[in-house]
């Protein structure tokens, strides 16, 4: 990007120090621009991260809510050994569990 004299407030200085100036301009805008590609790459890390959380929220919800039905079956007396028959069951009659529950999980 160019930039007049004025612009980078170097108009009233003298000749000898016109030069300084501007090399401290442009040195600061070339931190400006550095410090800006690290932000986006900062940003960028952040969006990653929170998708990664938001994936491991819905497993965990996912989880949560397969550990609360095995408590309420064991709570109406189903018994742990009867509840892996019953998947068994169903796995075999061509029905995955997994697959089913992901689906409308």
């Amino acid at each position: 990007m160019v930039r007049t004299c004025s612009e980078n407030g170097v108009e009233n200085l003298s000749y000898s120090e016109a030069p300084y100036a501007l090399m401290e301009g442009i040195d600061t805008s070339e931190k400006i621009s550095d410090a800006k590609k690290q932000l986006i790459d900062a940003q960028k890390q952040l969006y990653e991260t929170v998708m990664q959380i938001n994936m491991v929220k819905q497993i965990l919800a996912r989880q949560n809510d397969a550990v609360l039905a095995l408590a309420r079956l064991q709570f109406y007396g189903v018994k742990e050994d009867q509840i892996l028959k019953m998947c068994r069951a169903i796995e075999s009659n061509g029905h995955n569990v997994n697959s089913h529950y992901t689906q409308f999980g």
